[in-house]
Protein backbone atom coordinates (compact mmCIF):
# COMPACT_ATOMS: atom_id res chain seq x y z
CA UNK A 1 0.00 0.00 0.00
CA UNK A 2 1.31 3.42 -0.91
CA UNK A 3 -0.37 6.73 -0.07
CA UNK A 4 1.17 10.00 -1.24
CA UNK A 5 -0.37 13.36 -0.42
CA UNK A 6 1.25 16.41 -1.98
CA UNK A 7 0.15 20.02 -1.74
CA UNK A 8 2.00 23.10 -2.88
CA UNK A 9 0.87 26.69 -3.04
CA UNK A 10 2.20 30.21 -2.67
CA UNK A 11 1.59 32.35 0.39
CA UNK A 12 3.03 35.85 0.07
CA UNK A 13 5.28 34.66 -2.79
CA UNK A 14 6.64 31.80 -0.66
CA UNK A 15 6.27 28.22 -1.87
CA UNK A 16 4.85 25.82 0.69
CA UNK A 17 5.18 22.05 0.29
CA UNK A 18 3.36 19.35 2.23
CA UNK A 19 4.14 15.67 1.79
CA UNK A 20 2.65 12.61 3.51
CA UNK A 21 3.93 9.19 2.49
CA UNK A 22 2.74 5.83 3.79
CA UNK A 23 4.48 2.79 2.37
CA UNK A 24 4.18 -0.85 3.36
CA UNK A 25 7.41 -1.92 1.70
CA UNK A 26 10.72 -2.62 3.39
CA UNK A 27 12.57 0.47 2.20
CA UNK A 28 11.87 3.42 -0.07
CA UNK A 29 13.76 6.68 -0.58
CA UNK A 30 11.82 9.81 -1.49
CA UNK A 31 13.71 12.88 -2.67
CA UNK A 32 11.74 16.08 -2.20
CA UNK A 33 12.67 19.57 -3.37
CA UNK A 34 11.87 22.18 -0.73
CA UNK A 35 12.38 25.91 -0.46
CA UNK A 36 15.46 25.57 1.73
CA UNK A 37 17.13 22.87 -0.35
CA UNK A 38 16.79 19.18 -1.04
CA UNK A 39 15.55 16.66 1.54
CA UNK A 40 15.79 12.88 1.30
CA UNK A 41 13.33 10.62 3.12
Amino acid sequence: MVQILRASYFTEDTPVHTLETICAATRHIFTIGQVGGLDEF
